[in-house]
């Protein structure tokens, strides 16, 4: 097979865009993108190679194996044994539990199918994963495990009745793809059936290349068609966003870029020759490794911040990313790639011991819970546990969703919104009103908005979230519809964004008008970032002093709420939380925990929450006697 430079300078493009993306420079917002290309290149490499192979009479499916061990393992490994102390180091109990299940999940090339399983709305920020980006791999090796069994089993049919089965396969790829981008984004983006299509274009761009007799193209053709690709690919970069809908049709303008130059970016156009230069080829050979060590430098250093890492810091691990992949690429990547230096026995039983380690610690780090006796001193262990803290903030709520009222003398208060009505029910709970109160509780996501319009507000929605809206149908529920008409008081809470803030006061009017002014609304809470793990090893005498300042969106959305909705209405929930419009004490009198993650609350935090609603009195009245 003839190697391309070009081709080597084409995962520059590649990577380079991957990283910008996660460091959080401006101006990248679609790099993501860049594993896209990284697909069709690996479906172009790995089916040339293959082809050529059968064409010489001289493949093999061991020696096939063989090489994708060489290539990916020894890296991979050494990315997970660094990560291993650091993680044990910094990550608390429910990230480490997290991370050791990684560990096991990467070690049999399922991390996508984990990612995907475990990924959700209470999830820490997939910036604070070490190994998430390793589902990419995930998807090639799963891959890479069929399509060469695949072509064995088809040959003797040749190579038209191959690329028929491939080109449908890839086919009904893109159109799960398309599908799930707007009904299951996860499944989406994580998943083989989903992303197997971008892979086969470039596998068709090798039985393109590889035909023994292929069409004259003019170097003016060659030319048009590369430039286009590179185009193609920098319009997704800088267009792109976390909004568009993907990998669905619009992944088809990368990858179709990709593909165009591989097919007609040869090193006689100005391309070819551009991506053919030093820079680009020594970045592109380092691009595997640069692509391992990005993730975990990046996720760490967020997590051990107390802040939002400054751009200065993301470029300075930019550029030790690029260091330390070169050495990488030196010294672990060429040596276990060489034959001669390494045989296939000794990267066999690599393999098999350092997958059956990362097991072993994984396992062991799963059935600790995360090592949580590193932080039990001065803190409740029900911190440590994400799935926990979850339960609590959902139990309660979940119990009384369109629970009927009964009929003894008891106020009824329907509560409708997310996850911050279960913080809002804790807080009931916390202090004793579901003794005085009728409670039932209603689920609304706040990226549906809750809201009570006639009028269509979907344009507002991102479009990835839609099609769970609609399922959702706001409040056209019949038995919602009764529970309203029942209620002496209808609770609305949410984690406002502006544009469901800015169309409220319509919302809580027409409320008023079909159903009576019973209606409270529960302003949001969201604090800037911070680090769970420093906050927990402050000493108890300490924590009276950590004042957190309150996301400045957050204060912005407040303000909009106050000055547009009655007073009578409006809890601001920040300022009764925190005594502030814009900062926060981290922890109670007693030392405890206020928040577990920036949005919700402890146990503590939810009795802290109550005590200060029930100062006010259209609260407070509800009740038959003092609380």
């Amino acid at each position: 097979m003839d190697y391309r430079r070009e081709v080597d300078g084409l995962r520059a493009i590649a990577i380079i865009p991957v990283i910008f993306f996660h460091a959080g420079f401006q101006f990248f917002n679609g790099g993501f993108v860049g594993v896209d290309i990284f697909f069709v290149i690996s479906g172009y490499l790995i089916t040339s190679l293959i082809l050529n192979e059968k064409k010489a009479g001289t493949f093999s499916l061991m020696d096939f194996y063989e090489r994708r061990a060489r290539r990916i393992l020894p890296a991979l490994f050494v990315i997970m044994f660094v990560c291993l102390p650091l993680a044990y180091r910094w990550l608390l109990p429910s990230d480490m539990k997290d991370f050791s299940q990684s560990l096991i999940s990467v070690s049999s090339f399922t991390s996508n199918i984990y990612f995907f399983l475990v990924s959700g709305y209470f999830e820490n920020d997939n910036e604070l994963k070490p190994l998430l980006h390793t589902w990419s791999l995930a998807v090639e090796e799963q891959y890479y495990l069929l399509f060469p069994v695949f072509l064995l089993l088809t040959w003797q049919l040749g190579k038209q009745y191959i690329l028929w089965l491939l080109i449908t396969v890839a086919s009904i790829s893109l159109m799960i793809a398309q599908h799930t981008s707007f009904t299951n984004p996860k499944f989406a983006f994580y998943l083989l059936p989903s992303r197997g299509w971008e892979i086969l274009i470039g596998s068709f761009s090798a039985f393109y290349l590889c035909q023994e007799k292929k069409p004259a193209v003019s170097l003016i053709i060659k030319q048009l068609m590369s430039i286009i690709g590179l185009l193609l690919i920098l319009y997704s970069i800088l267009i792109f966003d976390k909004q568009t809908p993907f990998p669905g049709i619009y992944a088809l303008m990368p990858t179709l870029g990709t593909v165009f130059i591989i097919m007609f970016g040869t090193r006689d156009t100005i391309i070819g020759k551009v991506l053919g230069t030093q820079v680009c080829v020594g970045i592109g050979l380092i691009s595997y490794s640069a692509y391992l060590w990005h993730q975990p430098l990046f996720a760490f250093a967020r997590y051990i911040s107390s802040d939002k890492p400054t751009q200065l810091l993301m470029g300075v691990l930019t550029s030790a990313t690029l260091l330390l992949a070169y050495l990488t690429w030196r010294f672990i990547e060429t040596p276990f790639r060489d034959k001669r230096r390494t045989s296939r026995r000794q990267i066999i039983i690599l393999g098999v011991v350092c997958s059956l380690l990362f097991t072993i610690l994984g396992s062991i780090g799963n059935f600790n819970n995360g090592f949580e006796n590193r932080f039990l001193k001065n803190n409740d262990p029900v911190l440590f546990s994400k799935e926990l803290m979850q339960q609590y903030t959902w139990n309660n709520f979940g119990s009384y969703i369109l629970k009927k009222f009964d009929s003894s003398t008891k106020k009824r208060v329907l509560i409708i919104g997310d996850s911050f009505t279960g913080d809002l029910v804790n807080a009931i709970f916390e202090n004793g009103l579901n003794n005085s109160i009728q409670i039932s509780t209603y689920f609304i996501p706040s990226t549906c908005g809750n809201l009570y319009l006639t009028e269509d507000f979907s344009e507002n929605i991102v479009l990835q979230e839609k099609s769970k809206c609609m399922k959702i149908n706001w409040y056209n529920n019949n038995d919602l519809k009764k529970l309203m008409a029942e209620a002496d008081s209808i609770w609305l809470a949410s984690s406002w964004t502006t544009w469901v803030a800015t169309l409220l006061p319509k919302s809580v009017s027409n409320l008023e008008k079909d159903y009576g002014e019973k209606i409270l609304v529960f302003g949001g809470k969201r604090l800037y970032q911070y680090n769970l793990y420093q906050l927990l090893k402050i000493p108890l005498e300490d924590r009276l002093r950590r004042v957190k300042l309150i996301d400045a969106e957050q204060v912005k959305i407040n303000s909009l709420m106050i000055n547009t909705l009655p007073e009578n209405i409006f809890i601001n929930v920040s300022f009764s939380i925190c005594g502030s419009e814009t900062s926060c004490q981290l922890f109670t009198r007693s030392g405890d925990l206020i928040f577990y993650d920036i949005y919700h609350l402890t146990p503590a935090g939810a009795k802290l929450y109550g005590e200060k609603l029930l100062k006010y009195p259209s609260i407070r009245r509800l009740a038959d006697k003092d609380i």
